[in-house]
């Protein structure tokens, strides 16, 4: 009986593995026939403007996306119950997409980004040596300006100097300049080089993202519908450098989630989450304040009123420190926003004037109403679409799990969220008063920078356990995304045409 289960077992794990090999090519399969259909469609798309073909070229490009569109069916069904590749399945055509049909420059700030990653490991005076068809002044807006900037023969021969962009970390560029290097060496056109930059920063995200699903112990399909936001794959297909921000914050704020369900928590996993909140907070600065995420462990042993006192005391000790720095500091960060918290009237005044005169802005833009520099307005419907799947997947969960953040927690998690939002806004002051010339209200703000800053609320509001959909609500809502990405492409094109 022995040697009969034992050969029983080999059996069953040789047909798992089969299975599993199975999946991944069926996978690669789908993801060549979105590199091909997604990149002959851009092609033929361009070359229509330049006057090269007609209407007619777009009939095989629209065969192959019916051919992923049903590849896409029969896999969805084949996955239902794998939110990980079901995750992939409408990431990488969506950056595909997003990478190449958005064009370059058009996304919010990313000419400086763009500069900092052409010219990554040179210094010239303070300055970036880019070329002249990738200055500020020079970035195509329609798809017949990018035909002729990509047909440019010797396009890195004509350099110009930009002012240096000093926002981010360099090594948050270091992928796509190092992309760009190769590419430089293999004189491809330095146009062609920064859309495959996108394409490649895209992919990474698609990759982080199905790791960080998997990471979290329930809730698996909220988050893949978070990590599908418009906005968020729009940013995450460009040369912006909160492609690793967003990737390493939200990557914090889950593994925090992993370890706050578990009931001990090996040595490793502490380096693990140390290691990430400094990436986090070096990364990007503004997100500092979810380092305090920590002092969720610290109080675990606690319950009813000794956690009530702990948190109360908490509180306080941050308002003293705060207090002290705001009353105290006189350095060169954020001088305007320090003057403004001095006045906690006027202050309180700004901060209400802005919820209320920008807040919708913010929403909109979060929730990908506005794409490429924000002048893009895609249908409103898909918009709502999109925030009525993000709340209604938060009812239904198919793992089993305890609660992510437990009660009294959770009031910490969320008050934690909104004291850094509104820091977030003080830290654009000195902008609004000297670029946008406005003082009652704070401007320079976008719904882009509050992912990390969402996703805590959102899974604390996650009702694990209460109702099982054996996969359907997975299916469902990737069917809406794919509907979603797919109306929004036509308001993209159309734009550049």
């Amino acid at each position: 009986m022995t040697a009969i289960s034992t050969f029983g077992a080999h059996v069953s794990a040789s047909v798992k593995l089969d299975n599993v090999k199975r999946d991944w090519l069926f996978m690669f399969a789908y993801f060549a026939t979105s590199l091909l259909a997604i990149a002959m469609l851009f092609t033929n798309v361009l070359e229509y403007k330049a006057g090269l073909v007609g209407k007619a070229s777009m009939v095989i490009p629209a065969l192959l996306l019916a051919c992923l569109l049903c590849e896409f069916a029969f896999l969805a069904r084949r996955f239902s119950n794998d939110v990980q590749k079901v995750f992939l399945l409408i990431s990488v055509p969506a950056v595909l997409a997003f990478g190449l049909f958005i064009i370059p420059g058009t996304v919010p700030d990313e000419h400086a980004h763009i500069a900092q990653a052409l010219d990554l490991f040179g210094r010239h005076s303070g300055s970036f040596l880019v070329p002249k068809a990738l200055g500020p002044d020079s970035l195509p807006h329609t798809y017949a300006d990018l035909y002729a900037s990509i047909s440019t023969p010797d396009s890195w021969d004509s350099m110009i100097s930009c002012d240096r962009y000093v926002a981010y970390l360099d090594g948050l560029y270091a992928i796509p300049a190092m992309v760009i290097s190769v590419l430089r060496l293999l004189n491809v056109n330095a146009m062609v080089a920064v859309i495959i930059a996108r394409v490649v920063n895209g992919v990474l995200f698609c990759a982080a993202g199905y790791y960080i699903i998997r990471l979290l112990p329930c809730g698996k399909t909220a988050l893949m519908v978070f990590l599908l936001n418009p906005m968020l794959v729009q940013q995450e297909a460009s040369l912006s450098a909160d492609v690793l921000v967003n990737i390493a914050a939200i990557a914090f704020v889950v593994y925090f989630l992993k370890l706050n369900s578990q009931k001990e928590i090996a040595r490793k996993e502490w380096l693990i989450f140390a290691a990430l909140t400094v990436v986090m907070a070096l990364a990007k600065m503004m997100f500092a304040p979810l380092a305090l995420l920590w002092l969720v462990f610290f109080n675990r042993r606690l319950s009813g009123k000794r956690l009530l006192a702990a948190y109360l005391g908490i509180f306080l000790v941050c308002c003293a420190l705060a207090a002290l720095v705001v009353v105290f500091y006189r350095g060169p960060l954020f001088p305007a926003s320090f003057a403004l918290m001095r006045s906690p009237a006027e202050c309180a005044r700004v901060l209400a004037s802005s919820i209320w005169n920008v807040g919708p802005f913010w929403i909109d833009s979060y929730l990908g109403k506005y794409l490429a520099a924000l002048n893009l307005a895609t249908w409103t419907p898909c918009v709502y679409v999109y925030l009525v799947l993000q709340v209604v997947v938060l009812f239904y969960n198919d793992e089993d799990c305890s609660v992510l953040v437990r009660g009294v927690d959770k009031v910490f998690v969320c008050v934690l969220c909104l004291v850094n939002l509104l820091l977030l806004v003080l830290t654009m002051r000195g902008w609004s008063l000297e670029v946008d010339k406005v003082a009652d209200y704070i401007l320079g703000i976008q719904g882009r920078y509050f992912f990390p800053l969402v996703l805590l609320p959102l899974c604390c509001m996650l009702r694990p356990g209460k109702k099982r959909s054996e996969g359907r609500v997975l299916v469902t809502s990737a069917a809406l995304l794919v509907a979603v990405f797919s109306i929004n492409m036509i308001p993209v094109i159309t734009f550049y045409l």
